[in-house]
């Protein structure tokens, strides 16, 4: 999806979307699962799937929102 609206010409929505992916649910999500609840390697590795879950949410919010059709890049 994320290429999708990269060729779309939406690139700082899915920079955004990455990075908060990654940052502020990958990264609180394995700490939680992995250390917290105490479930090891198994809890972490729980992490990035909830993570790709919060982007493709994100992305799918993004994509029936229809924005992603409006025309970024403008020929003059």
């Amino acid at each position: 999806m994320n290429g999708l609206f990269i060729g779309a010409g939406h690139t700082k929505f899915s920079f955004i979307n990455s990075a908060s992916a990654s940052l502020f649910i990958r990264i609180p999500a394995c700490y939680f699962l992995g250390i917290f609840l105490n479930k090891g390697l198994y809890g972490l590795g729980l992490g990035a799937p909830l993570a790709s879950m919060f982007g493709v949410l994100m992305g799918a919010i993004f994509f029936f929102s229809k924005k992603w059709m409006r025309a970024v890049i403008v020929k003059e």
